[in-house]
């Protein structure tokens, strides 16, 4: 009956020493199915921040060459041209500098440089809004200075892409493309 008793206690802690060693291997399998996934939708969306970033990189490049060639040929326009080219200008707000604690990937160089195209834009914008007002009024106004901040903002956000470009192979097909089909990009 000893034996028996033995037997049954012996199986019983059999069962629960395997239940344990299962139950650590499912918590330990779960744990690392988490971590993968985790790894995995944090490259996704870093990806995807890089692409939003290059995007729109490219198209502050391609916007401010089209106003740097525009404002080139500015003898021939009457009144109501030149209030349109001004509006059209403007760029506007860099949505990727809303948030930096989402770039935290970026280096402090690709930080600096997206801090400085903020700031030529937001100067070019309040340029150009103060050129707009004059010309409203009818005051006389001088645009012989905005192909050259035009360019500039645009050489920042080049240099912004060529950065990009540098660390990812798939956007450095990307920027070669866009060399060939935007003047300007380089």
């Amino acid at each position: 009956m000893q034996t028996q008793a033995l037997q049954s206690q012996s199986a019983t802690v059999m069962a629960a020493i395997i239940a344990a060693f299962t139950s650590v291997a499912v918590l330990v399998l779960t744990a690392s199915v988490s971590q993968i996934r985790f790894l995995y939708e944090r490259r996704a969306e870093r990806e995807s921040l890089l692409n939003g970033l290059f995007a729109e990189m490219a198209s502050i490049c391609e916007h401010y060459v089209y106003v740097h060639a525009e404002f080139l040929e500015t003898a021939s326009w009457d009144h109501g041209t030149t209030l349109e080219r001004l509006r059209l200008a403007r760029y506007g707000d860099l949505l990727s500098t809303e948030d930096f604690g989402r770039y935290g990937f970026l280096n402090a160089e690709d930080v600096r440089l997206l801090l400085q195209l903020r700031l030529r834009i937001r100067n070019n914008d309040l340029i150009l809004d103060s050129l707009l007002e004059k010309q409203q009024n009818g005051r006389p106004i001088a645009l012989e200075a905005i192909p050259g901040r035009a360019s500039y903002a645009s050489a920042t956000a080049n240099e912004v892409m060529r950065r990009l470009a540098g660390k990812r192979r798939r956007l450095r097909d990307t920027l070669n493309a866009l060399k060939r089909e935007v003047p300007g990009i380089h």
